[in-house]
């Protein structure tokens, strides 16, 4: 999200446009979380000395709160803008933003097509307090206050995000724009055989923050009980289950090597030296871009088969979808496409192609205002 951020502020300006930025000092209490009166204000005062045309927003409702949008809907009274959202996540329609709940310590996600009671879940892994926070904030804002409503236009990276917030009751216009990335020239991609040996290794790499949302302990095990033969599972990125996953107990042939955090243009560049992309997540990812940068190196992309993970894959030339019962097979098919993987549209992708889309929909709306 941060870097789609700095993308948009950049495009905002070589659109000729003049820009005025509100960051958090990302820092807040349970009263501030609700509705923070301190950005209120400042918000307030930003659109009464700055007068915009467009207010451009991106994740705001963990530090800043819900109550800058309370801000931009009292200031509509007395100046004329348009409100753009980029949504990051599902918490327009669902206080957990990943579109989870949890039941017996267990993660369960909401039917992205069908609308359910939400806020008598769980929705919080930490607490039920965590939990009623959460529902507080999103019932006052958006279900009492609607202050949603101020919002004219939501942009989604992916057409899944789209699809769950339109089922799930969303009435503004959303349109799909992709976020940019920035494509680090990898060395040319050697073909290989796809004829294979049982006893070859099988390296397969994921690269992410390693958290539980990631379903890494969850692969783990598939690995360890429906796999076999010599697998190097490769895992880039810190989190708080890095310890759970080191104390596991693997069977002959599997291993698992961590690389910690690296910078993205080392981990980019070292792509090459693996088979399998694989981006293993247990919630609804929406548009997960090292997918899209696993394929630019060639890598098959193994991805369950759902959201924006599916979605994501499918933009690629060599999506290999996997489910719990045909892991195995499913490695040995994305094997034999090592090193052949390309993104089928990547100016679907650029900066240019990004910048011309925010330009035709900042324009269309200040026709409207």
């Amino acid at each position: 999200a941060e870097s789609v951020f700095r993308d948009t502020i950049r495009a905002a300006k070589e659109l000729g446009y003049e820009n005025k930025l509100l960051f958090s000092d990302e820092k807040n209490n349970p009263l501030s979380y609700l509705f923070s009166m301190k950005y209120y204000l400042e918000m307030r005062k930003i659109i009464d000395e700055f007068t915009p045309e467009i207010v451009h927003l991106h994740n705001y409702y963990h530090y800043l709160s819900p109550s800058i949008l309370k801000a931009l809907q009292d200031a509509k009274k007395n100046h004329k803008f348009k409100v753009v959202l980029t949504a990051h996540d599902y918490h327009l329609v669902c206080p957990n933003s990943g579109f989870q709940h949890f039941s017996s310590g267990k993660r369960v996600n909401f039917d992205p097509q069908k609308k359910e009671v939400i806020y008598l879940k769980r929705l919080d892994h930490r607490s039920i307090f965590h939990s009623l926070l959460k529902c507080i904030q999103h019932f006052i804002n958006y279900h009492f206050l609607k202050l949603n409503d101020v919002i004219d236009l939501i942009i989604s990276p992916g057409e899944f995000l789209k699809s769950v917030f339109h089922a799930w009751g969303v009435r503004q216009t959303i349109v799909v724009l992709r976020n940019p990335i920035e494509f680090i020239s990898v060395a040319s991609k050697t073909k290989m055989s796809s004829s294979l040996s049982n006893t070859l290794e099988k390296k397969l790499v994921f690269i992410g923050r390693l958290s539980a949302e990631k379903g890494l302990l969850e692969f783990v095990e598939q690995l360890n009980k429906k796999t076999v033969g010599n697998i190097i599972f490769n895992i880039y990125g810190q989190g708080e289950v890095e310890q759970q996953l080191k104390s596991l107990a693997l069977r002959p042939g599997l291993k698992l090597v961590f690389h910690g955090f690296k910078p993205r243009e080392e981990v980019v560049h070292q792509l090459q030296q693996y088979d399998i992309f694989v981006l293993p997540s247990i919630w609804y990812e929406n548009a997960p871009i090292s997918i899209i940068e696993a394929a630019n190196a060639g890598l098959p992309v193994l991805v369950p088969d759902y959201g924006g993970l599916r979605e994501m894959a499918l933009l690629t030339k060599c999506p290999v979808l996997f489910d719990c019962n045909n892991l195995d097979e499913k490695i040995d098919q994305a094997l034999a496409l090592r090193k052949s993987n390309e993104i089928k549209d990547p100016a679907e992708f650029t900066f240019e192609t990004y910048k011309l889309n925010l330009e035709k929909y900042y324009s269309q709306l200040l026709k409207n205002k």
